[in-house]
């Protein structure tokens, strides 16, 4: 297994601004639950900040095969999630926010010498408060997901549904995400591609054997299916993904 020494969202618009440029080489991290999307904003941006922390981005629609037709339609049931669930996602943000807070000043009281039994009860119950408010949180989006894949083939459903479990791994580009990885797995992904980022940097020779590992990566049938729907459609999906997002 090949081991190398390997060598950074305002709203909604700075998550659809980091997706639409992130895929290339190294993409925008996109945490478990993303950044929280303040309810006074602009709606379109709320819906397209919504759907990026679903895992319905432009990038991992088209990478998965969603076609540009097929967009709208996918938009409008992410979208009619909200009339069902009488959008209560701001809500659970809201729960989540709070409950991370309480649990940041309990912490700080305790490192601030403050042991009192009452306040360590107190962090216990808040550090399960903030575990409860963060499932309710990706409950939603899980829903939001669910509505707006249901009618897609299989195949397709299954690759979004690969990309949102392999989020954590958003610094590697998209297409190496439609694989369920090991730890020691993705870290030689990880240090592959900076060896050659770094090489191609510097003008250094690089590696055959690392780049013979890269290479098969890259050959990899999902792998290469992703980038080449990524190549050929990004452009069309994004402007749809744009469009069906714009709140009238």
């Amino acid at each position: 297994m090949i081991k190398l020494v390997a060598f950074a969202s305002a709203a909604a618009i700075a998550v659809t601004g980091a997706l639409r440029s992130s895929l290339s080489s190294s993409p925008a991290f996109v945490t478990p639950v993303a950044p929280m999307l303040a309810p006074s904003l602009e709606p379109d941006l709320v819906l397209r900040g919504a759907l990026a922390r679903a895992g319905l981005g432009p990038e991992e629609l088209c990478a998965a095969g969603v076609a540009p037709g097929e967009v709208a339609a996918l938009i409008s049931r992410a979208a009619g999630h909200d009339v069902v669930a009488q959008d209560r996602l701001p809500a659970a943000d809201t729960a989540l926010g709070e409950a991370r807070r309480s649990v940041r000043d309990l912490e700080a009281a305790i490192r601030g010498g403050d042991r009192e039994p009452a306040t360590l009860q107190a962090l216990d119950q808040a550090r399960q408060s903030s575990a409860a408010a963060e499932d309710a949180v990706n409950a939603h989006l899980q829903a939001r997901f669910a509505e707006a894949t249901g009618s897609l083939e299989a195949s397709v459903a299954s690759c979004l549904d690969c990309f949102r479990e392999n989020r954590a791994h958003r610094r590697l580009p998209l297409e190496f995400l439609v694989h369920t990885r090991t730890p020691a797995e993705w870290a030689d992904i990880r240090d592959c591609l900076t060896h050659e980022r770094v090489c191609t940097r510097r003008g250094d020779p690089t590696d055959p054997d690392i780049m013979s590992a890269l290479a098969a990566a890259r050959a990899d049938e999902r792998v290469a299916g992703a980038r080449a729907r990524l190549e050929a459609n990004r452009s069309a999906v994004e402007s749809a993904w744009m469009a069906a997002s714009t709140v009238q």
